[in-house]
């Protein structure tokens, strides 16, 4: 890219940032959670949109990264972002609350879903006419064929089931334990106690808690799903790919924890954040390493992959 290539490229991420800023906002305010609470004080609604405005800029950097990577247009390509930006942003989030935090009724759960609406089903769109790629060009690029995901039935099952059985359930439990719950502002507001150990840590999550691992393995197939439509058409080496999912599920899910709410506290927020951005990025590698391409052998696992476009 030459220097007036790069600069257009800024000016059009940063007129993105402030479309998402206002559809975020107007999304919030109208179709978001009515919640009864003292209204923010001046100092936090500062904070909020200060954390607000931060959040669009790194979305939409996400965001333009991931479509000029990818091998669609059009509206494929606008609907491939929206949904892997509405499951990382909103969706997850949203049933992991709605699962672990008393303070979340079932009136609020509507909101909760529906205010970033306007944000993921409009943002993506605009970001793909904006990038030049709302058409497919007449003459078909050149590359590589796509392998991404052709695999046969078996190695399909086997690899969900490692991933949503063993991968994610583990690596949300150890992050839980090791990051979140050694903050004591977490263990306050979910009423839990350290056990002293990991160990026992297992054993008391399978004394009182027993559907969480299942609860987990749907989860993990629920982040598998949204990711596979980005691993289908990205181009470049599988790393390429892992680190879009990972900017998607590490960094713009969570931007939101810097945004004051009567919800969640500062520090129990923080503690989030920093489970969450390491664990899911981590996560979302693991998902595309395994189900990127086929593997013939446990040795092809860790063999360079065929270079793509």
């Amino acid at each position: 890219m030459n220097v007036k290539q790069v600069v257009g490229l800024i000016l059009k991420v940063l007129a993105l940032t402030i479309v998402m800023f206002i559809l975020f906002s107007v999304g919030a305010a109208l179709l978001g959670p009515k919640i009864d609470a003292p209204p923010l004080t001046p100092e936090q609604s500062t904070q909020s949109m200060l954390a607000i405005l931060v959040g669009s800029l790194i979305d939409a950097m996400i965001m333009t990264y991931a479509i000029l990577r990818s091998r669609q247009y059009g509206w494929k390509l606008m609907g491939i972002v929206s949904l892997i930006f509405y499951g990382a942003k909103t969706f997850m989030s949203t049933i992991e609350a709605w699962w672990f935090m008393d303070n979340v009724t079932g009136p609020m759960i509507p909101g909760m879903f529906m205010m970033t609406l306007p944000l993921v089903l409009l943002s993506p769109p605009l970001a793909v006419w904006m990038l030049g790629k709302a058409k497919k060009p007449e003459e078909p690029e050149e590359g590589a064929e796509n392998h991404r995901l052709i695999m046969p039935v078996g190695q399909w099952v086997w690899k969900l089931a490692i991933l949503a059985i063993i991968v994610y359930p583990w690596v949300y439990i150890i992050f839980g334990y090791y990051v979140a719950f050694k903050a004591p502002a977490v263990r306050e507001f979910y009423g839990g106690t350290d056990p002293g150990s990991f160990a026992a840590q297992i054993a008391h999550l399978a004394r009182t808690s027993p559907s969480l691992y299942p609860w987990q393995i749907f989860r993990g197939l629920l982040w598998i799903g949204f990711a596979l439509p980005v691993i289908r058409t990205t181009k470049g080496r599988a790393w390429e790919t892992g680190l879009i999912v990972a900017l998607f599920y590490g960094i713009s899910m969570n931007t939101v924890h810097f945004i004051p709410n009567v919800l969640m506290p500062r520090g129990v927020a923080m503690a989030h954040f920093w489970e969450t951005v390491p664990s899911n990025a981590m996560w979302a590698f693991a998902i595309v390493w395994l189900l990127h391409r086929k593997h013939t052998s446990f040795r092809d696992l860790f063999a360079p992959e065929p270079q793509e476009s």
